[in-house]
């Protein structure tokens, strides 16, 4: 998570598909490109592959592997803050 970021939610595991993973809200001043610059320079550092992003409407969507590793993060900008969702799910 990013410094100075205000966790709203964490949780582990997926009830829906029963596989090992974690989730984590959190808001930030940061904005939309400032948090998809940090992610894609943090995630490439730790080895993790960006595989795809997405903007659509002010809202950035990058998925990255690692191994049998996946992490989907959503960033969403609005009232001069930033939610971002991140999920990271593991092979069972």
């Amino acid at each position: 998570v990013m410094s100075g970021a205000k966790v709203s939610y964490s949780g582990s595991s997926n009830p829906t598909t029963g596989k090992p993973g974690a989730a984590v809200v959190f808001t930030t001043s940061s904005t939309v490109s400032e948090v998809e610059a940090y992610y894609r320079r943090d995630l490439a550092a730790k080895g993790w592959q960006v595989n795809e992003s997405a903007s659509v409407m002010g809202s950035t969507v990058l998925s990255a592997t690692k191994g049998e590793r996946t992490a989907a993060f959503y960033i969403a900008g609005g009232e001069g803050m930033t939610s971002v969702t991140i999920g990271i799910e593991g092979k069972q």
